[in-house]
């Protein structure tokens, strides 16, 4: 998902689309291009595309996940 500048997120199933965009971006002081969303067994998933001046990978080191 890093090559497509997307970051995944399992998020509450009540959130809509532009509840998830705004959190990301609130919280990790990105813009987030488009959200997709789609539903699991585990729960609601957040595929979120990052704008082009903004990098997956980058979020993901500060984050701590990679």
């Amino acid at each position: 998902m890093l090559d497509d500048n997307k970051l995944e997120f399992y998020v509450s199933r009540i959130s809509t689309k532009a509840d998830i965009r705004k959190a990301v971006q609130e919280l990790f002081q990105v813009e987030a291009l488009k959200v997709n969303t789609r539903i699991t067994k585990e729960g609601k998933l957040a595929i979120v595309r990052l704008t082009p001046d903004h990098s997956a990978e980058d979020l993901s080191n500060r984050l701590g996940i990679l």
